[in-house]
């Protein structure tokens, strides 16, 4: 398989920024030379460094990940449900980031290791059509326990690219 490039918006903290994703065997996130996320202020500036290392960035709409959303459903008390769809979509960033910065990402990996039935739960739960018979809908029904697992994953993702933004550069 060849690796493919893409860009990959976040918000988080008020602050929309860029990554630059990939798609291999292993997906993960481009970093500096330094070990540090490879992060930039607009999609202009991301194609700019890409095309300066002779990397070709995928067209296509780039869908934007709004950390901010998740932080603020993580710390709201009341809301108990979990939204898979957004839940999923910070999981697998999260997941990408930590196969990008193994060293780095010990907490997160450590929870995500032991969460294949939370994932699954949560992945089914966006009723993909490749997953979801025509006409069906499946909505899970996680336990406190389950959810508050999920939480804490979503925490430990949320601390982990946190803090390597504050590291990186740009």
């Amino acid at each position: 398989m060849s690796r493919l490039y893409y860009p990959l918006p976040i918000y988080l903290d008020s602050r929309r920024q860029f990554l630059i994703w990939y798609s291999d065997v292993t997906d993960g996130v481009l970093l500096e030379a330094t070990g540090t996320l490879m992060r930039f202020a607009s999609e202009a500036t991301l194609r700019s460094k890409a095309s300066q290392l002779g990397l070709a960035i995928e067209d296509g709409d780039a869908v934007l990940h709004d950390l901010s959303s998740i932080a603020r459903s993580l710390h709201s008390r009341r809301n108990r449900r979990l939204d898979c769809i957004k839940a999923l979509q910070a999981w697998n960033l999260f997941a990408d980031v930590a196969a990008s910065l193994p060293d780095r990402a010990t907490r997160f990996g450590r929870l995500n290791a032991l969460a294949d039935r939370e994932y699954l739960m949560t992945f089914v739960a966006n009723n993909l059509p490749a997953v979801t018979p025509a006409g069906h809908h499946y909505e899970p029904s996680l336990s406190a326990w389950e959810r508050k697992r999920v939480r804490k994953i979503l925490r430990a993702g949320l601390a982990l690219v946190r803090s390597e933004l504050r590291r990186a550069v740009g």
